[in-house]
């Protein structure tokens, strides 16, 4: 399963200068399996069905900034790796019992073991 994060201000097909982005966005959904879009404002309506929004809008920067962090946290690695080793750890739960956790860990984790292999070299690599 492949998936990209696409951080932008507007999704928005009607924006005077981001309209493009919505068609950017397409052109990627029809590359991958799945495409997180994180942006201060928009929809899901214009975008294929493979697509999220995540929206982070808000009044405040203050607030604006806690919520931007907040959706990449949601999508990256260690949120989910954080999440399992505190329930061990502190709630006493079974290592096994978050099954979507784990995927994303080990899937992220095999997402290293193949950029490793493929980029690697002990020599440097002549230009």
């Amino acid at each position: 399963m492949s998936k990209i994060v696409f951080i932008t201000q507007v999704v928005d097909p009607s924006d005077p200068n981001l309209g493009a982005t919505r068609a950017k966005i397409a052109a990627l959904a029809r590359r991958v399996d799945e495409v997180v879009v994180l942006c201060d404002r928009g929809s899901a309506e214009a975008l294929p069905a493979n697509c999220r929004v995540r929206t982070f809008g808000a009044p405040q920067r203050s607030r604006r900034a806690y919520r931007f962090l907040t959706a990449i946290a949601d999508v990256l690695p260690l949120t989910h790796y954080t999440k399992l080793t505190r329930d061990v750890m502190l709630r006493n739960e079974h290592f096994w019992s978050d099954g979507g956790a784990i995927a994303v860990v080990a899937l992220w984790g095999a997402i290293g073991v193949v950029g490793a292999v493929r980029g690697f070299r002990w020599q440097p690599r002549e230009s």
